[in-house]
């Protein structure tokens, strides 16, 4: 059996089988967007771990340095606004071959360090190593949430409504712009979605905010595309959902993209992944509380928790049922 038969969430199955079990300190295992530990009274600790490799996650000749360090830290922070918490430290592990300049390590990090500066996250060790050819980045971000503020996959309810912040597909149309090459469609909007690719904003602010007067019954960050995300959202929950395709907030500059490649822009929004956005469930008495609680962060309801867990699906204007597709997987 081959990893290309299992794929990456099944990967991920097998190696929970092999490693977790019953420890009173761990609150949540391997399934989440963090793990989640005991640590006192009022709190829990939060750990997440992201990997990047070169040509697989990112290239030198598509990205500066800067942006690919300062990416790497965003992408572990979306993983703490998802779970409701606040970033505490983070450790950087990097694999370089011995050619590679030292000004471009450097740059690396001063791309984290802006980053992680912007969010109150000290940078505070790692390891360095050597690889044959590429870089490899490995970045664990420790955090915490408060006990009752903690959100996870698993709580979404039927009747509960679906909603995300922001537009979704940018950042894959943002990648189709720099396979593309760039300079085929306006500077303004080449540059709106390459700043969606390379330079996302994790929600950490908006997550806390909700917390002024509701508590999400689940959360996870959009980095495999909605098609997948609401699936581990339903799969962990027991539940099904149903989401209103012409709902799908997707931006002018997607559209325009689409239009260039023929890829319709719903599939960069359901399949594309790595916009870095949230996806929640709240219940339906609180939708009149998100323009209030979130002010300039556009949050859009875009369908429901329903009770069959067989169903996760998309529904098209017209009430037909249509499949979503598949998100980004390894493997």
């Amino acid at each position: 059996m081959l990893l290309s038969d299992v794929g990456e969430f099944g990967l991920i199955e097998r190696v929970a089988e092999i490693v977790g079990g019953d420890d009173e300190r761990v609150v949540i295992g391997i399934g989440d967007d963090c793990a989640v530990l005991e640590w006192n009274d009022a709190k829990y600790l939060l750990v997440t771990t992201d990997t990047l490799v070169e040509q697989v996650h990112f290239r030198l000749d598509w990205a500066t340095p800067e942006d690919v360090g300062g990416r790497a830290i965003a992408a572990n922070l979306s993983d703490i606004a998802a779970m409701g918490g606040t970033p505490l430290a983070a450790t950087v592990s990097i694999a370089t071959p011995p050619e590679l300049a030292v000004d471009t390590v450097e740059e690396l990090y001063r791309g984290m360090q802006q980053v992680s500066a912007k969010y109150g996250l000290p940078i505070v060790g790692g390891d360095t190593v050597k690889s044959d050819r590429w870089i490899t980045l490995s970045i664990t971000v420790l955090g915490e949430v408060k006990k009752g503020n903690l959100l996870t996959r698993s709580g979404a309810r039927p009747g509960d409504v679906v909603v995300v912040t922001g537009t979704l597909g940018d950042a894959a149309a943002g990648l189709d712009v720099l396979e593309r090459g760039t300079g085929t469609m306006s500077p303004e909007i080449e540059g709106r979605l390459l700043a969606a690719h390379l330079r996302p904003e994790p929600r950490l602010r908006e997550i806390q905010l909700l917390f002024d007067s509701l508590t999400p019954t689940s959360c996870i960050d959009l980095s495999d595309g909605l098609a997948s995300d609401l699936r581990h959202i339903c799969t962990a929950s027991g539940v099904g959902a149903e989401v209103e395709l012409e709902k799908v907030p997707i931006s002018v500059e997607c559209h325009n993209i689409a239009a260039l490649t023929g890829k319709p822009a719903l599939e960069y929004a359901l399949s594309g992944g790595e916009d870095f956005e949230l996806l929640l469930t709240i219940p339906p008495d609180s939708v009149g509380d998100l323009p209030r609680l979130l002010r300039a962060t556009t949050t859009k309801v875009i369908g429901r928790i329903v009770d069959d867990a067989s169903i996760v699906t998309g529904v098209d204007i017209e009430g037909n049922r249509v499949a979503l597709g598949k998100g980004y997987e390894h493997f």
